[in-house]
């Protein structure tokens, strides 16, 4: 009985609403949680938080982190991780195993437990990890083998005059023209808080849900460098990512910013950076770039380079 009542409960959230009252939401959070925590056998010494489109439970050992939405599709995660560990076997060091369940149709993955870096060494932790997953270097790619950059393109051309977006789209076919980039893994999201440590100090990647097999590496450390000179944890990245072009443009930042991951700025570099984000946040997320940003990005990276 008890099955069919969770169950009747968890279909009415997923299937006949779509934007969740927030008192809805709460009680689905207590209720989910009993369901876990019954389930997973934990009676004390746990903490709870908010995610994106998630609810998350951490205890003393395993992590748990709990679909909210029909839309939120965690068992992708391991798919991905699965795809990557694949290809790239050596790199199981840096990720968190993870374990899909499904308990009373309430969706959760579970990991082990990992704790926060300190802000002082929280750089070291992002060079450590793009230092293990380096790629290679003179690989030919095509605008169509980049899924995120291709549909930030097909966004911004309803949105800037036809001859910027062409001299934009030239741009981006000379530079992946000169394979003058690295391909591999790229994370996706990489950030702050998306790099914790074991119990021994070891550095991992968390969050899986944008990763790639093959991606060009530069762009995840113009992600991590976004959110780290401009923390906009509480804002959309849309309201900084002018000033931090800016920011990084300039001549007297250029030296101490690229010094982090050795990166050589490039404008067209940040207009892929940009169209990533554009793409990655429509597809993930339907969400669309505002016209205004748009035009404003466009603006100072042309005014950058010639074609």
């Amino acid at each position: 009985m008890i099955d069919k009542l969770f169950d009747l409960f968890k279909i009415k959230i997923f299937y006949f609403s779509s934007n969740l009252s927030n008192l809805y939401v709460s009680v689905a959070k207590k209720i989910f949680q009993f369901i876990i925590l019954k389930n997973e056998n934990i009676k004390s010494n746990y903490t709870s938080k908010d995610g994106h489109n998630v609810f998350i439970i951490v205890g003393n050992s395993h992590t748990f982190k709990i679909a909210l939405y029909r839309k939120t599709k965690i068992h992708d995660e391991l798919k991905k991780i699965n795809l990557i560990l694949a290809e790239y076997n050596q790199f199981q060091y840096i990720f968190n195993r993870i374990e899909f369940k499904n308990i009373y149709s309430v969706k959760y993955l579970k990991s082990e437990t990992l704790y926060p870096i300190s802000p002082d060494n929280i750089l070291n932790a992002a060079k450590f990890l793009y230092k293990m997953v380096k790629g290679k270097n003179n690989i030919v790619l095509k605008i169509s083998d980049l899924p995120e950059i291709t549909c930030g393109l097909e966004i911004i051309e309803k949105k800037i005059k036809k001859d910027f977006f062409n001299k934009i789209e030239n741009l981006i076919k000379k530079h992946l023209e000169t394979c003058n980039f690295t391909v591999g893994f790229c994370h996706g999201d990489f950030h702050k808080r998306n790099i914790m440590a074991d119990l021994n100090g070891n550095f991992k990647y968390i969050d899986y849900d944008c990763i790639r097999i093959n991606g060009i590496q530069e762009i995840d450390c113009l992600y991590f460098l976004h959110d780290y000179y401009w923390d906009f944890y509480e804002n959309n990245w849309q309201t900084t990512v002018a000033d931090f072009f800016e920011f990084i443009l300039s001549a007297k930042n250029e030296k101490k910013i690229t010094s982090i991951f050795e990166l050589k700025i490039d404008p067209t570099l940040l207009l892929l950076y940009f169209l990533d984000r554009v793409g990655q946040e429509y597809l993930n997320e339907n969400i669309t770039i505002n016209e205004k940003v748009v035009n404003e990005i466009v603006t100072i990276l042309l005014r950058q380079k010639t074609v």
